[in-house]
């Protein structure tokens, strides 16, 4: 979608709208799906059962070998992560992120 001459920085002029596809993306039951985060977060994605991993998970990750990490990449096809996780995300996992 292009938006010319429409400045989103104004509040009036911001998009709030949901759009259903006519096609599945992804055809699986459950997508596998990582949340890096802590606190509040990490605990509703525990109990809705998707593998979490906060700050100290990262550091622990960083310390096995290549191969370890881009098996646990290659795991989930979505990561999600909480704003204040995303410079150890970015120090630990991001060349193996693509």
């Amino acid at each position: 979608m292009i938006l010319k001459n429409l400045n989103l920085n104004d509040p009036k002029n911001r998009i709030d709208e949901e759009f259903i596809l006519p096609h599945k993306i992804l055809y699986e039951d459950k997508v596998p799906v990582c949340f890096i985060a802590s606190g509040d977060i990490q605990l509703k994605a525990k109990k809705l059962g998707y593998d979490v991993f906060d700050g100290e998970a990262l550091e622990q990750l960083d310390k096995t070998d290549k191969k370890e990490k881009k098996k646990f990449v290659k795991k989930y096809t979505f990561f999600i992560t909480e704003q204040k996780l995303m410079k150890l995300v970015a120090r630990y996992l991001a060349r193996f992120l693509g």
